[in-house]
């Protein structure tokens, strides 16, 4: 047996920033530790223990690519066990790349010859609730796809295939790009879609694979809520690892002739078999496992941007050392998408309203505003409810906010109006 398959590395990262501890599982003798720091060696040291500290090295500057190779003494030999790579990307480099805040910045597991923990079961399922924009902020987006180009706006009145739109809708998402990564224009905001779109297109805002695959399903949805999608996150190593970032990707499906199939807007691809037939996730999934990867045919998406050219069967994605699109898919996570139409959830909130019913209807205003903080509907719903239940103060608050949004909005300056002479009217 290959003198890696014994071993089991688990990793984890200490609150101390600069370190990670390694959990050698089967080692018994000692063994010498060798670090190198963007191919330059850096350290050598030896230890007994099956915990192994070791310090990273990074800059300010630029990403910087640790690899620590794991050596073990066999009758005076040293023989190679194993490595494993991290990517730093300091707080500072993530600022000046990306424009994006993230405290300690980002410990990237990169390559790694170990067996990490594997999963009990290849896939995983949750569920979330994700809102379909209404009809107001439909009628901007469409101005925004004119803007780009009219013909895509054409293509939505028409009856076409949903393979056809999914393709629309990409080749628009990547005409609005500038870059991809992470951004804190947007980033941790509750921001509706349309103010993603317009602050990637107006203002160099990014996102990586789970925000653009997040930005198709609400368009895709917004034109095609018949058809239905669910989210797929694939992992190279299984578990994820507490503050690392692990080999992953975010991708979806499309349900789409009574079957699930696999579409990436991201990486702007979907797959087929040698017969063309559209590919699902679980179907790639088990040609990675069964080695038989030289029978997917790649669909690319002619965009503005060039085709990724990491998809040939003949790099092993089993490969430690190497890399290709389908490494990552080693374990795979579903997530059911439950779609609330915007208007149907406004018109239920204020019948709520009316009725008195203020719970669910301050769960409805929740919902929208953990999603979309600026929307003015639910904002004036909600500054109604506290109209109602007395708590003035607090209403004008919600209300001049409103005001600050848009300085023009009637409903806020008649509930504003309506405050102000029941104040006037208590204090005569």
């Amino acid at each position: 047996m290959d003198k890696q398959q014994l071993i089991n590395i688990s990793i984890e990262i200490p609150d101390v920033k600069d370190h990670v501890i390694l959990r050698l599982e089967t080692i018994n003798k000692e063994v010498s530790i060798v670090t190198t720091v963007d191919g330059i060696p850096d350290k050598e040291f030896k230890s007994g223990s099956n915990e192994l500290k070791v310090e990273l090295k990074g800059t300010p500057d630029k990403e910087i690519l640790n690899s620590i190779s794991i050596y073990e003494a066999e009758n005076d030999e040293r023989v190679f066990i194993g490595q494993v790579e991290f990517i730093k990307q300091s707080e500072e480099y993530l600022k000046s790349r990306f424009n994006f805040s993230m405290k300690n910045g980002y410990l990237v597991l990169n390559r790694c010859t170990f067996n990490l923990s594997q999963p009990p079961d290849p896939f995983d399922n949750s569920e979330e609730s994700i809102m379909i924009a209404g009809e107001q902020e439909k009628e901007r987006i469409m101005e925004l796809f004119e803007k780009i180009d009219p013909e895509y706006s054409k293509l939505f009145g028409e009856t076409i295939h949903p393979l056809t739109k999914a393709d629309i809708i990409t080749k628009y998402i990547w005409r609005i790009f500038s870059d991809s990564g992470p951004s804190d224009l947007i980033d941790g905001k509750k921001l509706g879609l349309f103010e993603r779109l317009n602050i990637i297109h107006t203002e160099g805002g990014t996102v990586q694979c789970s925000g653009t695959r997040d930005l198709f399903i609400e368009l895709f949805s917004l034109f095609e809520p018949e058809v239905k999608s669910r989210k797929c996150d694939v992992f190279r190593y299984y578990p994820p690892i507490k503050n690392l970032v692990v080999n992953s990707h975010s991708l979806l499906e499309l349900f789409i002739d009574e079957k699930w199939v696999a579409y990436d807007p991201f990486v702007r691809v979907y797959f087929t078999n040698k017969q063309d037939d559209l590919l699902s996730i679980e179907q790639i999934f088990k040609a990675r496992k069964d080695n038989t990867l030289k029978d997917i045919e790649v669909t690319h998406i002619e965009t503005v941007v060039e085709k990724r050219q990491d998809f040939n069967p003949e790099n092993n994605p089993f490969d430690p050392y190497g890399y290709n699109y389908f490494s990552t898919f080693g374990y795979i996570k579903y997530t059911r998408l439950n779609l609330i139409l915007y208007e149907e959830l406004l018109a239920n909130t204020e019948n709520c309203i009316e009725e008195g019913n203020y719970n669910d209807a301050s769960a409805n205003i929740s919902f929208v505003l953990d999603r979309n903080e600026r929307d003015l509907n639910m904002l004036n719903d909600l500054s109604v409810i506290l109209i109602l239940s007395n708590n003035l103060d607090e209403a004008v608050l919600k209300l001049n906010y409103i005001l600050t949004i848009d300085p023009e909005n009637e409903t806020a300056k008649e509930n504003l109006k309506y405050i102000a002479d029941i104040q006037s009217s208590d204090k005569s």
